[in-house]
C-alpha cells in the first residue's frame, strides 16, 4: 500500500493541476460499477484526469464538517472530498480515482446507515450540491439534480399540486432512497419511489481508465434503469440526476394519535397490524413505540378528516387517544412534521426486518420491554 503525501495530494487536487499516477494506492480500487464501453476500447487510455468542482482537503478548515455523516457513530477520514456542481465533476473525480487507484464512495444526503458513504483515506463523490430542477407540469415529468433530500423535493413538487413517493425523514437523500426502493406515506397509494423513476443521468467506467456520463431511460440502457429502481444504490454507476414520472395530489389529510403510556401497547399494536395493510390504498400509517407513548401517524391522500377518522377507527377506539387532524397540500404537511437535525441522536444503530405474518402476543411484549 503506498501512503499519499500532503504535497502529491495537494499537487492531484488542485485546480488546473494534472493529476499524479500513483499505481496500487490503496487496495479495493474504485467499486464495481457497470461499464460503458461504446466506441472505445477497453483498453485505450484517457488523458490524465483533474479534479474539479468544490475541493475539500484534510488541511482546509471545513474538512471536519465536509467528512462528517448524520450517524456520527461512523466516522471515516477521506483523503479529499469533491463537491460536485455539474455532471463533469462526477466524470473527473472518477477517472482521478481509476487512474490513481483510488477507493472511492458516493454520497448524497449522508444517511448511510453503516457509513458506506465515507471511507478511509480515498475519495468521497459528493453529489448534494447538485440540484437542479426541471418540472414539466403537463406532461407530469420532473427532472432533478441528484443532490436534492427528500424535503427539497416534495417541496417543488407539491408547489404544482404533484408528488411522487419519498421516505418520512426530509433531510434523507433523494437519490439514495430512490435507487434502494424509497418507502413512505404514498407508497400504497403510488407505489415505490423507484417505481416514478424512468430515468436517470449515470456515470460509468468508460476505457481503461476513465469515465463518463449516459442518459437511461425505458429506451436507452433500459437494462441499466431497470437495475437502478431498487438496487441501485453504489452498485451500477454513479447517478447525477433522476427523472419521475409524477402524480397528481392536491391535498392530504394528516393525522397524529397519541397514547400516553404502554398500556394499551397489544391492542393497539395487532389492531393496526391487522388492518392497515388492508385499507383504503390512499391511506398510509406509521406506529411508533416510545418508552412511554405511543404514536400513530396516518396519511390519506385527498381525504377528508372525517374519511381519515373513519378508515383508523378500529384503532382510534381502542384507550382514549389524542388525536389531531390537519388538511393542506402535501409538500405544507411534510415540512412541519420534520424533526430538526439537531434534535436528533447523533449516534444510531439499526436493524430492519419485513414481515409478511403478524406479530404475535409474545412478540409485542418484547417490544415493550425493550
Amino acid at each position: 500500500m503506498h501512503d499519499l503525501s500532503r504535497r502529491k495530494l495537494l499537487k492531484a487536487t488542485a485546480v488546473g493541476a494534472g493529476a499524479v499516477a500513483l499505481p496500487g494506492l490503496l487496495s479495493g480500487g474504485t467499486p464495481g460499477f457497470a461499464a460503458d464501453t461504446a466506441g472505445w476500447s477497453s483498453s485505450e487510455k484517457h488523458p490524465p484526469a483533474r479534479l474539479t468542482g468544490r475541493i475539500v482537503r484534510p488541511q482546509d478548515p471545513d474538512y471536519a464538517d465536509a467528512s462528517l455523516g448524520w450517524d456520527e457513530l461512523f466516522v471515516r477520514y477521506p483523503l479529499v472530498i469533491v463537491f460536485a456542481q455539474e455532471t463533469q465533476d462526477v466524470v473527473n473525480a472518477l477517472t482521478w480515482a481509476r487512474q490513481n487507484d483510488v477507493a472511492l464512495r458516493v454520497r448524497s444526503g449522508r444517511h448511510s446507515l453503516e457509513g458506506w458513504s465515507n471511507v478511509d483515506n480515498g475519495i468521497v463523490i459528493d453529489v448534494s450540491e447538485l440540484k437542479s430542477t426541471d418540472i414539466d407540469v403537463a406532461a407530469r415529468v420532473a427532472r432533478v439534480g441528484a443532490g436534492l433530500n427528500q424535503l427539497e423535493a416534495v417541496t417543488a413538487l407539491a408547489e404544482h399540486d404533484l408528488a411522487a413517493t419519498t421516505g418520512t425523514e426530509g433531510s434523507v437523500g433523494l437519490s439514495g432512497a430512490t435507487l434502494g426502493g424509497g418507502f413512505g406515506f404514498l407508497t400504497r397509494y403510488l407505489g415505490m419511489a423507484c417505481d416514478s423513476l424512468i430515468g436517470a443521468e449515470v456515470v460509468l467506467p468508460h476505457g481503461a481508465d476513465g469515465a463518463k456520463a449516459v442518459e437511461v431511460d425505458l429506451h436507452h440502457h433500459s437494462d441499466l434503469l431497470w437495475a437502478l429502481r431498487g438496487a441501485g444504490n453504489g452498485n451500477f454507476g454513479i447517478v447525477t440526476s433522476l427523472t419521475y414520472q409524477a402524480a397528481p395530489l392536491r391535498s392530504v389529510a394528516y393525522l397524529q394519535a397519541t397514547w400516553e403510556g404502554l398500556d394499551d401497547l397489544h391492542g393497539v399494536f395487532d389492531t393496526w397490524q391487522r388492518s392497515a395493510p388492508f385499507t383504503d390504498p390512499r391511506l398510509g400509517t406509521q406506529l411508533e413505540i416510545h418508552k412511554s407513548q405511543i404514536l400513530l401517524f396516518g396519511v390519506l391522500a385527498e381525504g377528508s378528516e372525517a374519511e381519515a377518522r373513519h378508515l383508523l377507527e378500529p384503532v382510534l377506539s381502542i384507550g382514549s387517544p389524542q388525536v389531531t387532524v390537519q388538511l393542506g397540500n402535501w409538500g405544507d404537511i411534510y415540512s412541519g412534521f420534520q424533526v430538526p437535525i439537531e434534535d436528533e441522536p447523533a449516534n444510531w444503530k439499526f436493524f430492519s426486518q419485513f414481515t409478511n405474518e403478524p406479530f404475535p402476543r409474545k412478540a409485542i411484549s418484547v417490544i415493550r420491554g425493550f
